[in-house]
């Protein structure tokens, strides 16, 4: 009676697997390489789920390192704000009527480092609204 269906996810498709499948097989040892070929060869949405998905498997593994050998980044205020331009606009774009946690998920994995972001940004312009997060 309430069958709702699933929302469609880009990298669980076929299409997306078999190609990524196929390029990892041709080039097994060379990430950069595949990660060319999907940029060159497949759909943004495949190359941007693709990049995200290999960026996270790397800083994932550098995560299970204890926090003090973590390396740290350094980005530009620009670099944050065009990602997190990116991040609102997909976020913005989703349906309200998706799977119950899907929003709690993306809060839950989101919402320390852009406070901390904000927090930051409050402190480097003197701002006393810092000391609220």
């Amino acid at each position: 009676m309430f069958n709702r269906s699933k929302p469609y996810e880009h990298s669980y498709s076929k299409e997306y697997q078999d190609f990524v499948f196929k390029v990892e097989d041709k080039y097994p040892d060379d990430p950069n390489a595949a990660l060319k070929y999907i940029r060159e060869n497949a759909s943004r949405q495949t190359y941007i789920t693709y990049l995200l998905r290999l960026t996270q498997n790397e800083l994932n593994s550098e995560s299970a390192n204890p926090h003090w050998k973590q390396p740290t980044y350094q980005f530009s205020a620009g670099e944050l704000e065009f990602m997190l331009r990116g991040f609102f606009d997909a976020v913005d774009h989703l349906k309200n009527d998706l799977p119950a946690g899907v929003f709690e998920y993306i809060s839950n994995r989101s919402e320390d480092f852009l406070l901390k972001c904000l927090k930051i940004t409050y402190e480097k312009n003197d701002n006393s609204q810092s000391g609220d997060l």
